[in-house]
């Protein structure tokens, strides 16, 4: 019962991380390879929904006499691996900044 009301603390940034996962991976691909990472990322975007909202609807109908959130619960188990790839593009990311400001500030001191 409880799950309903705690559910929104957890899936806060559901909305947000698509946009900013789509500007972290920008940075961290190659120019001549991000069309074809970003087609991969749309398809596997414009497939979530439709496999997801099917299983949800399974989960729920499953589990609602016993735990009505149930569906809550495997939606943010299953968001754990997506928040740690999200952590580790932002960090790669970081990195990646750091090393072309340490190339350029390398050109710099050469001129």
């Amino acid at each position: 019962m409880y799950t309903v009301y705690y559910r929104p603390l957890v899936d806060i940034m559901g909305g947000t991380i698509f946009i900013t996962s789509r500007s972290i991976m920008a940075k961290i691909v190659k120019p001549d390879e991000l069309g074809q990472v970003m087609a991969i990322y749309s398809i596997v975007d414009s497939l979530v929904p439709a496999v997801f909202g099917p299983l949800y609807t399974v989960i729920y109908k499953n589990t609602v006499d016993t735990l009505p959130g149930a569906y809550s619960l495997i939606g943010s188990t299953l968001a754990i691996p997506a928040t740690m790839i999200y952590f580790w593009m932002y960090k790669d990311s970081k990195l990646s900044q750091k090393i072309d400001d340490k190339s350029v500030e390398i050109e710099n001191t050469k001129l």
